[in-house]
């Protein structure tokens, strides 16, 4: 029997890098508060300490969410063994006014694509 599974992508705010330090989302390095916290210039996000489970959240309580959605969806594709599909995109949930790319959230559904044997 066949099942496809749907998840969400993209739903959440970056996680942070410590390794390097850097964004999750734009991969570009984070920048010290002075307080023990980093922040993002390009996506506009802080994180309140150097930890991996740090939660991030807009830098200013009066940023609003960017709010921009793609016109366009993802296209499907099958990769041999499974077909992906893809949801219309959400909208931006980055603070207003970032310079990274948007991040808006779809869903993915995937199938497994079933294979003959050959006798």
């Amino acid at each position: 029997m066949i099942k496809s599974m749907t998840f969400p992508n993209d739903d959440t705010l970056p996680f942070l890098v410590v390794k390097y330090p850097e964004c999750g989302h734009c991969f570009e390095e984070v920048e010290g508060t002075g307080d023990g916290g980093v922040y993002c210039s390009n996506c506009r996000l802080s994180w309140d300490s150097m930890d991996e489970d740090a939660e991030p959240y807009f830098s200013d309580d009066k940023d609003a969410v960017c709010g921009f959605t793609p016109v366009e969806s993802r296209n499907s594709y099958s990769n041999g063994s499974e077909f992906w599909e893809f949801g219309p995109h959400s909208h931006c949930i980055l603070p207003e006014g970032h310079s990274s790319i948007h991040l808006c959230p779809y869903e993915a559904k995937v199938t497994p694509i079933e294979m003959s044997e050959s006798v």
